[in-house]
């Protein structure tokens, strides 16, 4: 069984309705010229439950689609990229979100946080949403 397939069948399991593994397994936009990056280690697939079900929730309240952009970053990848050391995409547990209306997504995770649905960061950006469940709140805008 491929990694993908795998990481679907966890998909399924945890409910996951809006989302495919395929999404998921996107490497970003700039590995398609670096070749950096990898598939997200298996060890690392449990890190992404609560993320992948904040996303799928945020799907169904936002009512529109959303397109994962940034996942899991291997480290070479994450350095080369100009991410932080300790990125929460290193640990599987981020996205970066593009949707037609980004600030509206951004509000409705900011509802679902409020409501106690998850702990993380959010990043508004002009273009993207960041979230991630890493455990304590933080907040800000790219």
């Amino acid at each position: 069984m491929s990694s993908e397939k795998g990481f679907q069948r966890l998909l399924d399991k945890w409910g996951v309705k809006h989302f495919t593994a395929r999404e998921f397994y996107y490497r970003g936009a700039s590995d398609e010229r670096l070749r950096l990056n990898t598939d997200p280690p298996a060890e690392l697939w449990p890190n992404m439950e609560q993320t992948a079900k904040v996303l799928d929730e945020a799907r169904r309240r936002l009512k529109a689609p959303i397109r994962l952009t940034s996942i899991y970053r291997s480290p070479a990848y994450n350095k080369r990229i100009g991410g932080v050391p300790n990125s929460q995409h290193r640990k599987f547990n981020a996205a970066d979100c593009v949707t037609d209306q980004p600030a509206k997504l951004y509000l409705v995770l900011m509802e679902m946080r409020r409501e106690g649905l998850f702990k993380g960061g959010l990043g508004l950006y002009r273009s993207f949403v960041h979230v991630d469940t890493r455990g304590h709140n933080a907040t800000w805008r790219g």
